[in-house]
């Protein structure tokens, strides 16, 4: 726990998104509540590069071409890998105000 924070999961199911995902690692790292993990299921073709090189073991990205799964199976499987209090579903193209998880997880 960071600052007795609770750890929040972020779950993003994705597919064929790799530049909405670069956009979404600033969204996310933007946080006000920095006790996360980040967890991205990509089932695209190709993985994204963009995440092979990064360091922060708080994001946790999986790469599965094969098979094809919808969204709601993504998120399922995303969901059984969280570790977090809270679990909240950062869509690749979506916008958060930096205070989203904050203001969420306020006790």
């Amino acid at each position: 726990m960071v600052e007795n924070k609770p750890l929040v999961s972020i779950i993003t199911p994705t597919r064929q998104r790799h530049r909405l995902l670069k956009m979404q690692h600033a969204n996310v790292m933007r946080q006000t509540h920095q006790n996360f993990e980040w967890l991205i299921l990509d089932d695209s073709p190709t993985q994204a590069a963009f995440f092979t090189g990064l360091a922060d073991q708080r994001i946790r990205y999986f790469h599965q071409s094969e098979p094809r799964l919808t969204v709601g199976e993504k998120r399922n499987w995303l969901v059984s890998k969280a570790h977090g209090e809270f679990i909240f579903h950062f869509d690749d193209d979506d916008f958060y105000a930096a205070d989203y998880l904050e203001k969420f997880t306020a006790r």
